[in-house]
């Protein structure tokens, strides 16, 4: 088994998205385990807030049948690229020789990534994600809040 770390979030329904995402991780995989739900700003200006979240999971999957089971995942949930609504988007965070650029550049991604994984390090930094969040807010990072 390999663990794969997975962002998740919506900003059309998200809830009810987010909540497909973990259903099917949790009748796909063998184990997962997830972040709270965190309420995030859009950045662009207009759009709808979104929900994120990290999920952990364990599979045998090769990477590329991991990402064709995520695009079908964001299909079923009523994914389009041609609509500022993001009906749900799964992204590989991390895994073995993987490391997506915003596990250290943004709040959604590194609050979720601290609370699964308390003290450890992102690939490439020597400090945890914790730090990684307190150097974020510091910076000027908006707030996110668990969402209700």
């Amino acid at each position: 088994m390999t663990w794969f770390w997975i962002g998740i979030g919506s900003n059309h329904q998200p809830r009810d998205k987010l909540d497909l995402a973990v259903g099917l991780f949790r009748q796909n995989f063998s184990a997962v385990e997830v972040a709270p739900y965190y309420e995030t700003p859009c950045v662009r200006d207009g759009d709808a807030h979104y929900l994120n979240t990290v999920a952990k999971i364990a599979t045998d999957l090769p990477i590329a049948a991991l990402k064709a089971f995520l695009i079908s995942a964001e299909a079923q949930a009523g994914r389009r690229r041609d609509t500022q609504r993001v009906a749900l988007d799964l992204d590989v965070l991390l895994g073995p020789g993987l490391r997506h650029p915003d596990l250290d550049r943004y709040l959604h991604v590194a609050v979720p990534m601290a609370m699964l994984e308390r003290r450890g390090k992102p690939p490439g930094l020597s400090c945890c994600y914790e730090e990684v969040v307190e150097s974020l807010i510091a910076n000027g990072a908006e707030p996110i809040r668990v969402a209700k």
